[in-house]
């Protein structure tokens, strides 16, 4: 049995399409002669106006009816209106361009940070690669630091095996005065 939901939904989407349906079918049939009153009450707006197409003499002209049907004081009221509508719409324009601007600006900045992003990542990159070479200067360090300790023991140890076998020195021999004609030789 199908539940209640189900017909309530159909329900909705039919009345939906009914409405859809009533809304084009009077566009089609009133929207030119819409668009043709406006036109003709704001020339401003003429634009928008379709090209005039011929209406059948069986059909009243809808433009010649308003115009016989608004009063002077609805007509400037009309006009004022018109004229509203026109510095709303350079209004408009104006948050238009603003926003332009702004969806620049935005653009820019965002540029901007992954610009600085990229900058920040270079920079912990380069941090880790001086910590990298920091840690192999201590590391040089610290094996240049045991290498000069084994050097001096062994130098100490040379030196006290010296200083061990050194010999005496021996008595000095008395220097008996030879004359130094005994110690050239003879020349003839």
């Amino acid at each position: 049995m199908p539940s209640p939901d189900r017909y309530r939904n159909t329900l909705w989407i039919a009345l939906a399409a009914w409405i859809g349906a009533t809304a084009i079918l009077t566009w089609l049939s009133y929207g030119d002669a819409a668009r043709r009153i406006i036109a003709s009450s704001y020339p401003q707006l003429g634009r928008s106006a379709p090209p005039p197409a011929p209406i059948a003499n069986s059909a009243p002209d809808m433009t010649s009816l308003v115009a016989e049907a608004a009063p002077p004081p609805v007509q400037q009221r009309l006009n004022a209106m018109s004229l509203d509508l026109e510095a709303v719409r350079r209004s408009v324009d104006r948050i238009l361009i603003a926003q332009e601007q702004i969806t620049r600006d935005v653009d820019q900045l965002m540029a901007g940070q992954e610009q600085i992003t990229r900058d920040a990542a270079q920079l912990t990159a380069g941090h880790e690669q001086i910590t990298r070479d920091a840690a192999q200067l201590t590391a040089g360090h610290e094996q240049m630091t045991r290498e000069i300790t084994k050097l001096q023991a062994v130098e100490q140890q040379i030196l006290q095996k010296n200083s061990e076998r050194a010999p005496r020195p021996a008595p000095a021999l008395a220097r008996n005065a030879v004359p130094r004609s005994l110690l050239a030789p003879m020349v003839r």
